[in-house]
């Protein structure tokens, strides 16, 4: 076997045994219900985006099953990602989107090709442009294998079919799962575009009213509310939240131990402040992103550390200007929305916990955010 850092290892790249068969012979059983299915290959190293021999038309879905790796590094082998955190897709010139697990099922919003892609970095907008630089791309070493599979009719009788064929190949049968009861995103809140949709975040029921539960396994997402207010001498936010498991044992100042559970503002100058609960960081620590290309735009606040309190509910209460001046050096002028950011894929591991009375103003007057 090919050392997996050098390059794409055909054998080991992975994917529904039965799918890469089907790519090279269809099963009889499936002819009427499966249009085309193609094994398509993204190198790693290729900005951006890769054309597919696929045509969709407007209104018919298809499936992704993609298996493989992304290295960021030559010579750390820790340092990777899986399809789930870099692969998107787009019809035509539709928006782009990504897929929230390793396998999705998806309906073109129009006649045109499917385009796949990896990114690395950020999206201008929605159109699929990059807001970063290609040249980030030439030190990644690997790629993810996509086999995409095209439905003649449901998608759901088509997955139904497919695992019945595969003999119950569990890849199938996980997106037949995930498509009969998929994760809503929590009403008011949107993913941030420039971390990509997921499912680490769900609207749930609380002690304290309504709350929103956070899972996050190898996997990141960042939630956004928006928000319209003046930040004031004493603008304040007050949340409460449980957190039940650390996805850092370390401290989370480095680019390759950044896993954290954390709650945020935006400002109107781009620049967002993020309060965290540290393993060992004392409170007061504060530090631009380890991410480059976030150091400048997030600054981190550690407001409680250590496992005192962890698996309950705490209640949380910052005076934002402050807190600005401190670690931003400035004081913006308006907040324009609110986070929840969870990462634990940088050392593949687990974050869980919860959030619940989310609120911002002045003493005079609180905006319940949550």
């Amino acid at each position: 076997m090919s050392n997996p850092l050098l390059g794409h290892d055909a054998a080991s790249a992975g994917g529904p045994a039965a799918l890469l068969a089907w790519s090279q012979s269809l099963p009889e059983a499936l002819r009427g219900v499966v249009e085309r299915v193609e094994r398509i290959w993204l190198p790693a190293s290729t900005p951006p985006w890769t054309a597919t021999p696929i045509a969709l038309r407007g209104g018919q879905s298809f499936s992704v099953f993609a298996s493989g790796r992304v290295y960021w590094s030559a010579t750390d082998s820790a340092q990777w990602a899986g399809p789930r955190h870099h692969l998107w897709w787009r019809v035509g010139d539709g928006p782009v989107a990504n897929p929230t697990q390793d396998h999705f099922t998806a309906r073109a919003d129009r006649d045109g090709p499917l385009a796949l892609s990896l990114l690395h970095g950020f999206w201008k907008d929605e159109s699929g442009v990059l807001a970063t630089s290609e040249h980030a791309y030439r030190h990644l070493r690997g790629g993810v294998e996509a086999i995409v599979v095209v439905w003649s009719g449901d998608p759901a009788a088509g997955l139904a079919a497919a695992e019945t064929a595969s003999g119950g190949d569990p890849a199938i049968r996980a997106e037949r799962a995930r498509v009969a009861d998929p994760v809503p995103v929590p009403e008011g809140w949107r993913y941030l575009l420039e971390t990509g949709t997921a499912d680490v975040y769900r609207a749930t029921d609380t002690p304290h009213g309504p709350g929103i539960d956070v899972h996050a396994a190898n996997d990141q997402g960042i939630l956004r509310k928006p928000i319209d207010l003046p930040l004031e001498p004493d603008t304040r936010l007050r949340w409460r939240w449980r957190l039940d498991e650390f996805p850092s044992a370390l401290a989370e100042d480095t680019v390759t131990t950044h896993d954290y559970l954390s709650v945020a503002v935006e400002f109107d100058n781009g620049r967002d402040l993020t309060w965290f609960w540290s393993r060992c960081l004392p409170p007061g620590t504060h530090f631009g992103c380890p991410v480059r290309s976030w150091t400048h735009r997030e600054i981190h606040y550690c407001v409680r550390s250590g496992q005192t309190g962890v698996g309950t509910w705490q209640r949380e209460e910052r005076v934002i200007a402050p807190d600005c001046e401190e670690a931003l050096g400035e004081v913006p002028t308006r907040l324009v929305a609110v986070w929840l950011i969870v990462v634990s894929s940088f050392q593949h591991g687990v974050a869980r916990g919860a959030f619940s009375e989310i609120e911002v103003g002045t003493p005079r007057a609180m905006e319940r955010v949550l």
